[in-house]
């Protein structure tokens, strides 16, 4: 009779993990993949893609905590901490990609105009030198080149100064269009995850160690309060 209490028990964990696990893994396919565009952007090393999986590597243990560790208390608490970190890095993987959004308009819109400079600057080169064909039987041929150079030159620098002045708000234009705050953008990104989840990790191994509400069997009793309640119905009543 034991032997098919257990065996039921276990059936149900082993369908609660299964649930846990495949919500894990849709949540891990859609933040990894835009810390991976973020890397890509970065040109990071292969060990920073390995990393990446560090808050993610953490919920799978709590998701393990949560259905398999014997003790209760420790059971909720991993089950909660992993609630807490997956919205931590859903609310991260979201703005993450906002931003990644903002960042690709912003390049290519710097294209266009880097585009529409070259073109500009070519246009007027070419004024430039036919003005200096006609100036050459009154100037001169040196004094016609030397003013065509000069255009050909201001129109440069007047495209790399519109090009310049640009980019120069990149940044400022990138992160006033991100949900995150510039201090998180700057660097906190890359840390405050994994420290989050590194505390909630550290906070289920500490109630591993130190709670006392084992369940062997899992019924959501502890064993000390199952063997008070059975101690009780085996005195016999005056």
């Amino acid at each position: 009779m034991g032997k098919k209490k257990q065996e039921s028990v276990f059936s149900k964990r082993g369908w609660l993990f299964l649930a846990k696990f495949v919500a894990w893994s849709f949540l891990a396919l859609w933040s990894c993949s835009a810390f991976f565009e973020h890397l890509d952007v970065l040109k990071a090393s292969t060990s920073a893609y390995v990393g990446a999986f560090g808050t993610e590597a953490i919920m799978l243990i709590l998701i393990v905590f949560s259905t398999f560790y014997p003790k209760i208390r420790t059971r909720k608490e991993a089950l909660i901490m992993n609630v807490a970190v997956g919205v931590i890095v859903l609310l991260h993987a979201g703005g993450l990609r906002g931003f990644l959004a903002v960042h690709a308009e912003q390049t290519a819109a710097e294209s266009r105009l880097a585009e529409n400079l070259t073109k500009l600057g070519d246009a007027q080169s070419q004024a430039a030198l036919r003005a200096a064909r006609k100036e050459s039987a009154t100037l001169g041929r040196v004094d016609a080149s030397k003013n065509a150079q000069a255009t050909i030159q201001s129109a440069n620098k007047a495209a790399v100064s519109s090009l310049s002045e640009f980019t120069k708000g990149t940044n400022d234009r990138i992160i006033g269009a991100s949900i995150f705050p510039r201090w998180y953008i700057n660097g906190g990104m890359f840390s405050l995850m994994f420290i989050l989840g590194f505390i909630a990790l550290s906070r289920v191994l500490f109630l591993a160690i130190n709670d006392t509400d084992v369940d062997s069997d899992f019924n959501g009793v502890a064993d000390a309060e199952e063997e008070i309640t059975q101690t009780e119905i085996a005195i016999p009543k005056d």
